[in-house]
């Protein structure tokens, strides 16, 4: 029961931070709602249990992720998209030839603040994932397919313009997801995402 603690309060924040965006509100909007997608690419980093010899061991490997928002006030933004992050493997369940790949889509939602011409923002979402997983003694490892698994993710950027509707950034994201593959038992996924991101504004 413990266990789950840390997901019923991110679960419960994250319907506390998106209720605002989904209901309506007598603050006056903007005439049109922008849209925008956001690609961005960088690294996905384990941390703790996730990434400690002897346990997952897992290692450092590349992130992508695209993201559609919907502005439904001034500063704040409902977001859903997908994102894929490719984990290596060390001295641990994962063997070292192996790879540990999460499949993810997301939503949620960002609040942002205008300071000169950049705009900072923070956002929080819930996170639907499968992981495709090595275990197994090297060069015998069977890759397996977990449950789907339910998570949450906190993340921090700021957006800065480029030109016309195009802007760019770097952002810093945390997740964590407990996940079950069957025959092996549940993986504690904890990692951080550090990447960049190209925004196309409609």
């Amino acid at each position: 029961m413990a266990t789950l603690l840390p997901h019923r309060i991110l679960l419960v924040a994250c319907a506390l931070w998106t209720f605002p965006v989904a209901v309506p509100w007598s603050a006056p909007l903007r005439a049109q709602a922008p849209l925008s997608v956001d690609v961005r690419g960088g690294a996905a980093l384990p941390v703790g249990s996730f990434g400690s010899p002897g346990r997952a061991a897992a290692e450092a490997g590349p992130s992508l992720s695209v993201h559609f928002a919907y502005q439904r006030t001034r500063g704040r933004a409902f977001y859903a998209g997908f994102s894929r992050h490719r984990f290596g493997c060390g001295d641990g369940a994962c063997p070292p030839d192996g790879e540990m790949v999460s499949t993810a889509w997301g939503v949620g939602s960002r609040l942002s603040l205008r300071v000169g011409g950049a705009a900072p923002w923070l956002r929080l979402g819930v996170l639907f994932d499968r992981v495709m997983g090595d275990f197994g003694p090297p060069g015998e490892s069977v890759r397996r397919l977990s449950d789907l698994s339910l998570g949450g993710e906190v993340g921090v950027g700021v957006t800065l313009p480029l030109r016309g509707r195009l802007s760019t950034g770097p952002s810093v994201r945390y997740a964590l997801l407990d996940t079950r593959f069957p025959e092996v038992g549940i993986l504690r996924m904890r990692y951080l995402v550090t990447d960049l991101g190209l925004t196309l504004g409609f």
